[in-house]
């Protein structure tokens, strides 16, 4: 942004009309919303093995008989707490680097630290709710008498990681000043909470993948689409 920018002009009208228009070119350069998304849909493509794979703790689950010698068990992944754990905080730190040498290429600041400093939060906040969350879930005593609030499956929603990007993305928002990041926030956000509220009936050890691959899809796909549609001067710019 040099002076010139700004044309020599005696109407106020006109010098407002300048003004706001440099506002939206200084938004508009602050912006770096592709990457974010792109980190994020990668660390949830990541933790699929850890899903898969990593041992489930006996000490961090319960069980109970149920009719016909059957036996029903709340198991837990204490592998894949420590992994968004770690990949969330990581993440963070990798996008804040992102943004101050994206700042200091095109001259511009972006006030990033509050939507760092939310996502951290959030990210030991929803380990903290699945450890609890883990501690107080009850175990039916068959498939078949399965029943969970709909307070209980809100709770289990908010107790994702998913959810937890997508609460971080509504304050990323807010600091770009991006409405369509608003709007993509909300669709990802719902889609994501509507997945925590359904009970998977299923003998596959790949039960869990719809939950990480759909919200990746979609985070991989919003990175492409604010990517493609950034400013021309922001791709001209790399």
């Amino acid at each position: 942004m040099t002076p010139e920018s700004v044309p020599p002009t005696d109407s106020p009208h006109d010098l407002l009309v300048a003004v706001r228009d440099l506002s939206r070119q200084v938004r508009s350069a602050q912006r770096g919303t592709w990457f974010p998304l792109l980190v994020f849909g990668v660390i949830t493509l990541a933790s699929i093995p850890i899903y898969r794979y990593a041992p489930r703790s006996k000490i961090l689950g319960t069980c109970r008989s149920g009719p016909q010698h059957t036996v029903l068990c709340s198991g837990t992944n204490p592998w894949a707490y420590a992994y968004w754990l770690v990949a969330l905080i990581v993440a963070y730190v990798v996008i804040a680097a992102f943004y101050v040498r994206q700042s200091r290429r095109r001259g511009v600041g972006t006030p990033v630290r509050p939507y760092v400093i939310v996502g951290v939060i959030l990210a030991v906040a929803t380990a903290a709710l699945t450890l609890w969350l883990a501690f107080h879930t009850p175990i039916p005593a068959s498939i078949e008498s399965i029943h969970i609030s709909l307070a209980r499956r809100f709770a289990h929603g908010l107790a994702t990681p998913m959810t937890a990007i997508g609460l971080a993305l509504l304050v990323l928002a807010w600091v770009e000043r991006n409405r369509a990041l608003l709007a993509y926030t909300v669709v990802y956000l719902a889609i994501v909470l509507a997945q925590a509220g359904q009970i998977t009936h299923s003998r596959s050890q790949w039960f869990f993948l719809p939950h990480l691959l759909i919200p990746a899809v979609i985070l991989l796909a919003g990175s492409a689409g604010f990517a493609l549609f950034r400013p021309a001067t922001d791709r001209s710019a790399r």
